[in-house]
C-alpha cells in the first residue's frame, strides 16, 4: 500500500513538474521575423483592386500580389 501511494505521488510531482515547465516555455517572447537583409519581413498578402469598363459599367476585381491569382470575381463599382 505505501509503494502504490509513493509511486502516484512521485508520479503526481513529474506530472505537475512537467507542466509548470511547458508553461513556462509557452510564454517566453518570440522575435519578429527577420528579412535576410536583417529588415523586418512582412506577412500580411499584398493586394492591389484592377478597374474596368465593361458596357458602360465601371468594375473592380482584386489581385492577390502575393499568390499570383484573382481573390473575386469582377464587381460593378456603379
Amino acid at each position: 500500500m505505501k509503494k502504490t501511494l509513493i509511486a502516484t505521488l512521485l508520479v503526481l510531482a513529474m506530472m505537475v513538474s512537467g507542466l509548470s515547465v511547458l508553461a513556462a516555455a509557452a510564454e517566453a517572447p518570440v522575435p519578429p521575423a527577420q528579412a535576410e537583409d536583417g529588415g523586418i519581413a512582412p506577412h500580411a498578402e499584398e493586394t492591389i483592386w484592377y478597374t474596368r469598363v465593361y458596357n458602360g459599367v465601371l468594375q473592380k476585381r482584386l489581385w492577390s500580389i502575393t499568390y499570383e491569382r484573382w481573390l473575386t470575381d469582377w464587381i460593378d463599382v456603379g
